[in-house]
C-alpha cells in the first residue's frame, strides 16, 4: 500500500502546473488496492489534469462547437476528422477513396504545422459508416503508411457520420511532453 500511494502522491505532485488551461477537474473518488489486495477508498485526491485547445490554420474550420486540436501534457488529441477540403470547408466529391485521402492530407498538413512527424502518431480511431468499402479504406491507409510504423488503431462500424461522411478519423500523438 505505501508503494502505491507514494505513486499516487507522486503522480499528484507530477500533474500539477503542466499546462495552463482548460481543466478537467480534481478527481474525487481515489481507490488504492491494500495489502489484502482490497480496492479501499483513499482520501488523497488527485490533481486535475489540464488541457489547452491549439488552433490550427492547416484544418477546414469545424462545422460545430469543438475545439480541433487540444493538448495534455505530452499528448495531442485531433477531433474526428471527415473529408473537408479546407478551399471550401466542404466534404470532398468522390466517395470513400477521396474522403481517406483528404482526411490523411489534413492531418499530414497538421503536422507540418505543429512541426512534429508522424512517428510521433500512436493512435488512430475510425468511424466507417458503409463497411462494405472498409478495402477501399484500407488501401489508402496501407498506402499513406507505407515504410513508416503505423500506429495502432481501432476501426467501428456506424450507421451515419455528420455532413453524411463515409468515414472520420481521430487522432492521437504522443510528444515530449517539455515541448512548449
Amino acid at each position: 500500500m505505501h508503494v502505491l500511494l507514494f505513486l499516487l502522491l507522486t503522480a499528484k505532485k507530477s500533474l500539477t502546473g503542466l499546462m495552463t488551461g482548460h481543466s478537467i477537474g480534481p478527481i474525487k473518488d481515489v481507490y488504492v488496492l491494500n495489502e489484502n489486495n482490497k480496492m479501499t477508498w483513499s482520501a488523497t485526491p488527485a490533481t486535475a489534469v489540464t488541457w489547452t485547445p491549439l488552433v490550427s490554420r492547416a484544418l477546414p474550420a469545424p462545422h460545430f462547437a469543438y475545439s480541433p486540436v487540444v493538448r495534455a501534457g505530452g499528448f495531442i488529441f485531433v477531433s474526428g476528422m471527415v473529408g473537408l477540403d479546407p478551399a471550401h470547408g466542404g466534404l470532398v466529391d468522390g466517395g470513400m477513396a477521396a474522403e481517406v485521402q483528404q482526411i490523411l492530407i489534413n492531418l499530414s498538413e497538421l503536422c507540418k504545422e505543429l512541426t512534429f512527424g508522424l512517428e510521433k502518431l500512436m493512435l488512430v480511431r475510425i468511424y466507417c459508416a458503409d463497411f462494405s468499402q472498409f478495402g477501399v479504406l484500407n488501401q489508402h491507409w496501407q498506402a499513406f503508411f507505407e515504410g513508416r510504423t503505423p500506429p495502432a488503431r481501432t476501426s467501428l462500424g456506424v450507421d451515419a457520420l455528420p455532413l453524411g461522411a463515409l468515414v472520420e478519423m481521430e487522432f492521437q500523438f504522443a510528444i515530449d511532453s517539455s515541448l512548449p
